[in-house]
């Protein structure tokens, strides 16, 4: 299983270039070590600090002086005098400052060291979890093979009558169980990354955000959300921004008009025809939801939504803060 960590918002924490069985904790540490940009920022402030601290040791540069002072009683006229001077310092000065720089660059040093190991740990932890998740994978998936072998000797029992429907249906939902577990882990968000500001001053909660996510499926999600700058659409509480959804066979797009369109690849984009009303806050969604609640309720009808669905969203949203409070990928 290959994986990707970039973490490259407002400031880059990660940056591995292949997660897979060829290669250990060890040399992907290393990779990081490489590419992560602020370690490479660390390295590059420490060796100005230190040529600035060399430049502070040497001598002065030469200072030139000029004098011209015409209308003077000289006998040969106008008078002109040039002065070239240069000051130093005793000896013990230079030595001194030179190791008072030093202990400054052990300083700097040290702390880079300390700012090293903690980018490091914070890695190492990820690309644990990510070992533990594909030796998961990789155990759930045989079991699913071994229940489906086993469900299928079942069936062939009962369709000889050596074995009762009570068999069947525990082989059947031993396999269903694998199949759903394997299916979890493969659809579960395995990496999550975010940015969070706060544009607006006047307010306490964040305005801007950046949030990347990984799947073990190999999609990949992204949301730039900005809610100090202004948008240009006539009704901007509408749709609350765009959305477009790429995959394999084309493009599904939200305009903040409300239009739907579809675009299969090598086709022109067609408009999705369907209902909605521009009244109230963003088309009147709050008034539609709570009517389709109380009628559920009435009739006994399933909901559209589940509250177990909506629960996986609220465990994103603490991640994505979790993510932003550490600076670091945060795993679901």
């Amino acid at each position: 299983m290959n994986k990707h960590i970039v973490f490259a918002i407002c400031g880059c924490l990660f940056f591995v270039t292949g997660f897979s069985q060829t290669k250990n904790v060890e040399e992907l540490l290393n990779e990081i070590e490489q590419n992560n940009t602020e370690l490479k920022g660390y390295q590059s402030f420490i060796e100005s600090k230190q040529l600035e601290n060399k430049s502070t040791n040497n001598l002065p540069d030469p200072q030139l002086s000029g004098y011209y002072m015409p209308f003077g009683d000289n006998i040969t006229g106008d008078y002109t005098e040039y002065e070239i001077s240069q000051s130093f310092e005793f000896p013990s000065v230079y030595g001194a400052r030179g190791k008072w720089n030093e202990s400054k660059s052990q300083q700097l040093v040290s702390a880079y060291s300390i700012k090293r190991q903690e980018v490091l740990l914070q890695a190492k932890g990820i690309l644990l979890e990510l070992v533990f998740l594909q030796k998961q994978k990789t155990i759930e998936t045989e079991r699913k093979i071994q229940s489906k072998q086993v469900f299928d000797q079942i069936k062939e029992l009962f369709a000889k009558e050596q074995v009762g429907i009570l068999d069947l249906n525990k082989a059947k939902i031993a396999w269903i169980q694998e199949q759903f577990v394997v299916k979890q882990i493969e659809s579960d968000i395995q990496i999550q990354m975010s940015k969070l500001k706060t544009l607006n001053g006047n307010i306490k909660g964040e305005d801007f955000a950046w949030v990347q996510f990984d799947f073990n499926s190999g999609a990949l999600g992204f949301i730039d959300a900005n809610r100090y700058n202004e948008s240009t659409a006539d009704d901007p509480r509408l749709t609350f921004g765009t959305v477009l959804i790429e995959g394999n066979k084309g493009s599904i797009r939200l305009y903040e008009d409300g239009k739907i369109t579809i675009q299969n690849l090598g086709e022109k984009e067609i408009v999705h025809s369907y209902t909605f009303e521009r009244k109230n806050f963003s088309g009147d969604c709050v008034y539609v939801t709570q009517k389709h609640f109380t009628e559920c309720l009435q009739t006994g009808s399933p909901f559209e939504t589940e509250v177990s669905q909506y629960l996986k969203n609220i465990a994103v949203q603490e991640a994505i803060y979790e993510s932003n409070a550490k600076d670091t990928p945060t795993l679901l």
